[in-house]
């Protein structure tokens, strides 16, 4: 009789998604930024799958599902809603 095979426990999509982010480099000033990468990305691809197809409503998605993404991520200082890039 052959050996049974061994199964290795798999990520799921979403740690292999989280897994993908964090080997984005960061090109912004850390001394500025009150969210990581990964906060943003998570929260963007999250808002777009549930059909926000712009900057309010993505925000106002964020706010809504605050509690779904610090299951995952920590977002503390809340999900990313900022006006938009900085003035230079």
């Amino acid at each position: 009789m052959p050996p049974l095979p061994v199964f290795a426990p798999q990520r799921s999509r979403l740690g292999a998604l989280l897994g993908h982010f964090a080997a984005i480099d960061d090109p912004r000033d850390v001394r500025r930024m009150a969210h990581p990468l990964a906060e943003a990305l998570l929260l963007v691809v999250c808002a777009t799958l549930a059909d926000c197809d712009d900057h309010d409503h993505t925000a106002a998605w964020g706010d809504a599902h605050l509690d779904f993404l610090r299951r995952h991520l920590p977002y503390e200082h809340g999900p990313p809603a900022g006006a938009g890039p900085p003035s230079r």
